[in-house]
């Protein structure tokens, strides 16, 4: 009896290493199946880098970043700005809020053109997107607001906040400001995911420098440039404010005058010529010259009314306002706008 007991057990013990070994085997060729999956489905950092499309990438674009007075100095504090933001194999293209330049004086015009500029440049590097400008001057228009009414200083959290809002993953804020005479244009670059101010520029600008950047960034309007116009050629003022009613109704009404007054003229030398010779014939010529006369008369007398209410309309319906001349492009481009 204690024979067959022993014989018992170890035929159970026989069974459970089988079956052991059985299910170990199979556990190990499920393993080896699925890490076969998982390296022929997962890219590899090398496929990551590879171009999705061989060839040309559609048609040639001219992106020729046009030079400005600031060209050299804004290209180089974008350059040191993303200097420490190189992309790896998981973010090839850095999202980049370039804030609103602050100018100690308040000149918003000019902190436009220079907030264009500078994301011009910034949009120009190898591996950086600038956000819209449009989405973040807003949220920045938002923020100062709510600032100056509660008086809350610019602080890291606050910037690194409004980063995460903006969606961007380096935040650039900057100022221009003036010591002596002096110009200086900093900048700080504010890393979002790392909570902290990886780079801090500074580039000096001369007062002739800035002054031509804002000649050829800046216009505007006076009334002035109206009435010179309008001085030169009835309807030419009115047209350059943007009146093209009134262009085309002191135009139309000095091109009248003047050919009938022109005609006029012309007919009264003609029957005076005629009366001149001293023939019988030419005795009626002298009221018909008259006549020539004293209508080209009125009609030189309505031309010189129509100039001068030209002029007097260009220079009440002016205004002084200041624009953006040069419309800056993230991808390098510039073009003009405005009227000359």
């Amino acid at each position: 009896m204690p024979q067959d007991h022993q014989r018992e057990s170890a035929v159970t013990l026989n069974y459970d290493h089988s079956t052991l070994r059985l299910f170990t085997f199979i556990d190990l060729g499920l393993l080896l199946c699925a890490t076969l999956t998982l390296l022929c489905s997962a890219p590899t950092l090398s496929l990551a880098a590879d171009p999705l499309w061989q060839g040309t990438q559609g048609d040639p674009l001219d992106v020729t970043l046009p030079t400005h007075a600031l060209s050299g100095a804004l290209d180089a504090l974008a350059y040191e700005a993303l200097s420490v933001t190189a992309p790896d194999a998981d973010n090839a293209l850095v999202r980049v809020g370039v804030a609103p330049v602050l100018v100690e004086g308040g000149d918003a015009l000019l902190a436009q053109a220079l907030t264009e500029a500078l994301r011009a440049v910034v949009g120009a590097q190898p591996h950086a997107i600038a956000l819209p400008q449009g989405d973040v001057s807003q949220l920045w228009r938002a923020w100062r607001a709510q600032s100056q009414r509660h008086q809350l200083p610019l602080t890291l959290t606050r910037a690194i906040s409004l980063g995460r809002a903006m969606g961007a993953r380096y935040l650039i804020l900057s100022r221009l400001s003036q010591q002596e005479g002096a110009y200086r244009l900093e900048t700080k670059t504010i890393s979002v995911k790392q909570l902290r101010v990886i780079h801090e520029g500074d580039q000096p600008i001369t007062k002739l420098a800035l002054e031509t950047f804002k000649g050829e960034a800046l216009g505007g309007e006076s009334r002035l440039d109206g009435v010179w116009r309008s001085a030169a050629l009835p309807g030419w003022g009115q047209l350059y404010q943007g009146r093209r009613a009134a262009a085309i109704a002191y135009s139309a009404a000095a091109s009248i005058l003047a050919l009938g007054a022109v005609v006029s003229t012309i007919e009264g030398l003609t029957a005076r010529a005629t009366y001149l010779e001293g023939s019988a014939d030419g005795v009626p010529y002298r009221a018909e010259a008259n006549q020539a006369f004293a209508r080209a008369n009125y009609l030189w007398a309505g031309l010189g009314a129509v100039w001068v209410t030209s002029l007097v309309d260009s220079f009440i319906m002016g205004k002084e306002r200041r624009s953006l001349r040069l419309q800056f492009d993230p991808n390098g481009g510039v073009g003009i706008a405005g009227e000359f």
